[in-house]
């Protein structure tokens, strides 16, 4: 860093809520207090309208793929690679991979 640049250092007021134990804790949790409500929203196209998921929706999503690496035989500390851009779907398949205790390797296209 030169000596003209500064360092921005931005706060918030709110509060940051009580820490969970794991992502999956996390996923429950949300789902209970905001089941119905946006949780997540993209654009279908570039200059189409944005698709909005709530959370039971995406704990849902979330579930099923656990549920395949499971099925797959994934264990624990397993890596689950993947290929993808930024979208819904590469959420997904983080969130079941931590979630599972799994360790995301997530390669970025695009």
């Amino acid at each position: 860093m030169s000596a003209n640049e500064e360092i921005l250092i931005h706060t918030s007021d709110l509060p940051l809520g009580e820490p969970v134990s794991s992502v999956g804790a996390m996923l429950a949790r949300n789902r209970k207090k905001f089941g119905p409500n946006p949780a997540f929203a993209e654009r279908a196209s570039v200059a189409g309208d944005y698709v909005h998921r709530t959370w039971d929706e995406l704990v849902n999503h979330v579930l099923r793929v656990h549920d395949h690496f499971n099925r797959a035989g994934l264990k624990p500390g397993d890596r689950v690679g993947f290929v993808s851009g930024n979208s819904y779907f590469r959420l997904i398949a983080e969130l079941a991979a931590m979630s599972g205790g799994f360790v995301a390797v997530p390669v970025f296209a695009g």
